[in-house]
């Protein structure tokens, strides 16, 4: 198999910290991960938290210039940050590709039945990120859905929705934060690290 060639895999700095280190080099871990892009460099944080569900569990968070996103499998610990300077998102909303999450003082007005007044004396918060949602909802535990899928491709009653060459590079870059915790070094990594 050949793997599909994702520009951000290039090459790639990377640095791990151990939150935790009497629970074991792979417990409680913390990486950022630095990708050059055609545009500039990319930064993302990845985090693995196997001791607490406290902090938004497991989840890999891509930080931008115009919006953040936090991805895990479990859409509840998913969002969208965008910043207030950042173009309007109004298509996205239309396609129903992005479900806005209301404000503490959205939600406080919505509560009591009254619209903001703007002559009301109260403090804000200025140029407030917005937050926003992935229109999924799951019905089973986000694993369920992976084994169905994978039971289901082995009896040919449908494809694979995650091939091994276009997984394999996340499963590859999980082993190389490993080893940068247990070498205790930032990794430069390259293209070949993550062939199939």
């Amino acid at each position: 198999m050949k793997a599909r060639t994702n520009p951000f895999f290039h090459t790639m700095e990377m640095g791990a910290t151990q939150a935790a280190a009497k629970l074991g080099p792979d417990d409680n871990v913390g990486a950022m991960l630095v990708y050059p892009y055609h545009e500039g460099v990319v930064r993302a944080t990845f985090q693995l938290m196997t001791t607490t569900s406290a902090g938004g569990g497991n989840f890999e968070h891509f930080m931008g210039t115009e919006c953040s996103i936090r991805i895990s499998e479990d859409p509840r610990w998913t969002k969208i940050y965008r910043e207030p300077y950042a173009p309007a998102w109004d298509r996205l909303l239309e396609l129903r590709l992005l479900v806005k999450e209301l404000s503490a003082l959205e939600k406080a007005a919505k509560a009591a039945s009254k619209p903001v007044d703007i002559h009301e004396v109260r403090a804000e918060e200025t140029g407030q990120v917005t937050l926003y949602n992935l229109p999924i909802v799951l019905d089973k535990s986000p694993a369920l859905y992976h084994l169905e899928n994978f039971f289901g491709a082995i009896r040919a009653q449908c494809p694979l929705t995650s091939p091994a060459d276009e997984v394999f590079p996340s499963e590859a870059l999980v082993w190389k934060v490993i080893e940068a915790i247990e070498a205790r070094k930032t990794l430069d990594l390259k293209a070949q690290d993550f062939a199939v």
